[in-house]
């Protein structure tokens, strides 16, 4: 009898420990220690962090949440601001934004230039980004072989008023004489007025052509010019060129007469809508890029070559899933968004997107309408899981293989 007590003792003691070696172990389960500061850090026992040496926290598993989901407190989400929003489909546009700088356009640019030979012996502007208006006077210059031009013009009329010829067309020789001299950059008033005294003069002043502000001044007083040779130039701004480059792989998505949108950093508000009237046919092979251009108008010379620009392509508006950008976590080749599955219970979901415009992103996949997504806080709930699980969320997943 006393043998059979004995034998009951020791089953009961032996059921015992298996309890508590399964109630420590079902504990050792639920609960884990983890350091605030470095979350991948996970131990089963209490102790210091081996990488900050902090007192790591203890963590209790909550076995109703699935892997990929976590639970926080209303403390929480009014701390994180954390917000939600329902997924919903948004017309949105692929527009594509170009960096581009705003050009002098030539087409409306000048050259003040020397028809004859001669010596500079003025000049009526000596300084870049002066303003010249169409007639104002522009330099003076001494040319012997424009003098002896005057000189034939003169004796030419004189001879015609004076004398009467049927062998000799006077008329003929005035109307060369006078050409030459337009030829070499008279006006038909100076030509008018020219006399005896005007010869004795010597210099001969030449006036602006057309409007603008001066780029370049090429010559100095005193100095000798050769026939051609350019003075100054002057620069219309009225209208300006706004030149882009694209690499050769996206070219195809502009088109001449393609509209578009100018926006311009020192000057939000102005924003024109013009087109492409340019594509260079030559792409720069080192670069593997095309130049394109289009032109803006300029009221007031508010634009000044040298300011960047943006152009933005507009292509086809289309309808599609699409949520703030601030709402998707994006590392490298991964996307992602934390979805609301119950009361205070997230759940983060590994998505593809696509273009971005507007301060909107779209969603390929990964979500459908009328899901719950946090919109606000989506941080918060990443530093939360990986606080409590240990693990970043977008572990294990590449989106470009989605």
């Amino acid at each position: 009898m006393k043998n059979i007590i004995i034998y009951i003792i020791i089953i009961l003691t032996i059921q015992s420990c298996n309890s508590k070696e399964k109630k420590s172990s079902s504990s050792s389960q639920n609960e884990y220690y983890t350091c605030s500061m470095d979350p991948q850090v996970v131990e089963y026992k209490p102790g210091n962090c081996p990488i900050c040496k902090m007192a790591l926290t203890k963590v209790t598993k909550n076995n109703n949440l699935e892997v990929d989901e976590i639970a926080v407190s209303e403390q929480q989400i009014k701390l994180g601001n954390i917000k939600t929003s329902k997924a919903t489909y948004q017309d949105i546009s692929d527009e594509n934004s170009i960096t581009a700088l705003v050009k002098t356009n030539e087409a409306l640019s000048n050259s003040v230039s020397v028809k004859v030979m001669g010596r500079i012996d003025k000049l009526y502007f000596k300084n870049e980004n002066d303003f010249v208006n169409k007639g104002d006077k522009v330099f003076e210059l001494y040319s012997d072989e424009l003098n002896l031009a005057k000189q034939e013009y003169l004796l030419a009329k004189q001879k015609k008023d004076q004398f009467k010829s049927e062998l000799i067309d006077y008329e003929q020789l005035v109307s060369s004489a006078k050409s030459k001299l337009l030829l070499y950059g008279l006006t038909e008033k100076q030509i008018a007025g020219i006399s005896s005294e005007s010869i004795a003069l010597n210099t001969t002043t030449f006036y602006s052509q057309s409007s603008g502000f001066i780029s370049e001044v090429f010559v100095n007083e005193g100095q000798y010019v050769m026939l051609g040779q350019e003075v100054m130039k002057l620069i219309d701004l009225t209208s300006i060129w706004v030149e882009a480059q694209a690499f050769n792989n996206q070219i195809g998505e502009v088109g001449l007469g393609q509209k578009v949108n100018v926006l311009f950093p020192d000057y939000p508000e102005i924003n024109q809508q013009t087109e492409v009237d340019f594509i260079n046919p030559i792409s720069k092979s080192n670069t593997r890029l095309t130049q394109f251009r289009v032109t803006v108008l300029n009221k007031g010379n508010a634009l000044k070559p040298g300011m960047i620009a943006y152009i933005n392509l507009n292509k086809e508006t289309k309808k599609v899933i699409a949520l703030p950008i601030d709402a998707v976590l994006r590392n490298k080749n991964e996307a992602s968004v934390w979805i609301e599955t119950g009361k205070n219970k997230f759940k983060t979901v590994m998505i593809e997107v696509g273009i971005e415009s507007n301060g909107m992103l779209e969603i390929i996949s990964g979500i459908k309408e009328n899901d719950i997504i946090v919109v606000s806080g989506a941080y918060l709930l990443n530093s939360e899981f990986m606080f409590k699980k240990g693990a970043n969320p977008m572990e294990g997943h590449d989106m470009s293989k989605m």
